[in-house]
């Protein structure tokens, strides 16, 4: 009788044990199928970091997979973003005029793969490489027009002019610039 009682006891017990692995078993399936999971919305895209290296970007909305406890998702939105510094900047015309130019930079990201290695991990960082582009695009433009162009009714073609500067150095970080809104005055 006893031993048959030991046998009893000790197949329910490892029923127990089988049972409690299960489960456990189960829910960490669950847990890293939930980790490996994420949706893009739309007007997003998704930059996947692979241990600290930007790996790939997803753009299409959807349900994607990832590695669980390896990939970072970081998500960007895909519309424009808006950069205004907290001071006018003061840049020379050809002839020596000095103008205070206020200005509304406005942009998206291109490319996340570019944008993450240099500057995207911080936004301070990004707001001061895009005001030192900026700044270098506005007073390149200014500094190569006398005055009476700065301050013509033409306003379209210098911020035009000014554009171009900017993006052919905003397009090494993958940023395009979309539109920018110049505040001209001389200088007093």
């Amino acid at each position: 009788m006893k031993s048959s009682d030991d046998t009893r006891r000790r197949s329910r017990e490892r029923r127990t044990v089988l049972a409690i692995s299960a489960v456990s078993i189960v829910a960490v399936a669950i847990l890293l199928l939930r980790l490996a999971i994420f949706a893009v919305h739309d007007g997003e895209q998704v930059l996947i970091v692979r241990l600290g290296e930007p790996l790939r970007t997803i753009g299409n909305p959807g349900w994607h997979l990832t590695v669980p406890l390896v990939d970072r998702v970081v998500r960007m939105t895909t519309g424009p973003m808006e950069f205004r510094p907290n001071a006018p900047c003061e840049v020379r015309s050809l002839d020596g005029t000095r103008f205070v130019v206020r200005y509304l930079l406005q942009y998206r990201i291109t490319d996340p793969l570019r944008l993450y290695p240099t500057i995207m991990r911080d936004r301070g960082l990004r707001e001061s490489v895009l005001g030192a582009i900026t700044f270098a695009g506005i007073s390149r433009t200014f500094g190569s027009l006398m005055k009476e162009r700065l301050l013509s009714s033409d306003q379209s073609s210098l911020t035009a002019t000014v554009i171009k500067g900017i993006e052919r150095t905003s397009s090494d970080f993958g940023i395009s610039i979309t539109d920018l809104h110049l505040d001209v005055s001389a200088a007093e």
